[in-house]
């Protein structure tokens, strides 16, 4: 039932107003009172309305912000597949391109498959035309055929000349001048100034030294005398007095006499020795003669006799040194031989 309007608003439960007593109100005034009271309801309602509306309101503007955000997601989604699909487009444009040129390649191997099948085709129809020079050609390949076999033959000789040649020019090397005959040479030439040697110490008492190389095919001699204070100075022959001379001959060619009597397997007792005392002095004969005692009592060489044709004047003074001693006198173009001891 509609409340009772107050001075201040305030009713109670049977529209009295509260803290005065009841009053009797007609049926306008009810009627007023009634009208206040839809009033004041309907101002009741307008604000709960409003505040229905702002909560409206507000919950409609989390589900549109909601709503906006799932809009924003589902459009990068779409544009995320566009992307997508724009490469699978590219990536498949591109296979298509590709895919046209293997296609193109492919034809091109398959034509020119086709090509060589037919020159292989147009060969084997021409081979089994007959050929009208093919027995010519069959006799000039077995020609050619039978050059080569001989070719490989002769190139199998020359090598096997090549070989030979090198063989014995190697021998030729070792057994020409500058192979084993100039190492016999070296030996002899070695062997030669050892004798010397030998004797030309014992005829000069080591004043004279000589030495003897074999440089190619020339021997070198290198003459050393003996000096006042013992030391050896080199000389050239030339260099040489006559006395020097003829006991460096006289050492010589006993040694070269007894290397070759030795080399060449000849046996000979008798030594010949004319004029060697020739430009010595008194004291080079006594030596000469020393020399040739020894020859025969030290038995130093094969000589057991020695035959020395000297002047009177040497004999004379050398005639102690020897067994025999015969004299040759020359009178009117006849000489005869007289017998001293």
């Amino acid at each position: 039932s509609p409340s009772v309007p107050s001075v201040n608003g305030v009713t109670d439960a049977e529209g009295q107003i509260a803290g005065a007593p009841p009053v009797e109100l007609d049926t306008h005034a009810r009627l007023h009172v009634s009208n206040m009271s839809v009033m004041i309801d309907m101002d009741k309602m307008v604000l709960i309305a409003q505040e229905d509306l702002d909560r409206l309101t507000k919950a409609s503007g989390g589900a549109a912000e909601a709503l906006m955000s799932e809009l924003h997601a589902q459009d990068s989604k779409v544009r995320e597949r566009e992307a997508a699909l724009q490469l699978a487009r590219s990536t498949l444009e591109s296979s298509s391109n590709e895919l046209a040129q293997v296609l193109l390649r492919l034809e091109l191997a398959e034509q020119r498959q086709r090509e060589e099948q037919e020159a292989v085709s147009k060969a084997a129809q021409h081979a089994k035309l007959q050929n009208p020079w093919q027995h010519e050609q069959l006799a000039r390949r077995a020609a050619i055929q039978d050059n080569k076999e001989r070719m490989q033959e002769l190139r199998q000789q020359l090598q096997q000349a090549d070989a030979d040649v090198l063989l014995w020019g190697r021998v030729d090397e070792l057994l020409g001048k500058r192979g084993l005959q100039n190492f016999v040479y070296e030996v002899a030439v070695v062997e030669l100034q050892r004798r010397a040697a030998k004797y030309l110490e014992i005829l000069s008492e080591d004043s004279l030294r000589l030495e003897l190389a074999l440089d190619t095919q020339v021997v070198e001699r290198r003459l050393l005398v003996r000096l006042t204070d013992g030391s050896y100075a080199a000389r050239s022959l030339h260099q040489l007095s006559g006395g020097q001379w003829r006991r460096l001959s006289l050492a010589l060619s006993l040694a070269f006499s007894e290397t070759s009597l030795e080399r060449t397997g000849t046996t000979c007792n008798l030594l010949v020795l004319d004029e060697v005392m020739q430009h010595l002095d008194s004291e080079g004969c006594m030596r000469v003669g020393k020399l040739l005692e020894d020859l025969i009592s030290r038995q130093l060489t094969c000589f057991t006799t020695v035959l020395v044709i000297l002047q009177t004047s040497v004999g004379e003074e050398l005639g102690d040194a020897f067994d025999q001693v015969d004299v040759i006198v020359k009178r009117h173009d006849c000489s005869s031989v007289m017998s001293i001891s």
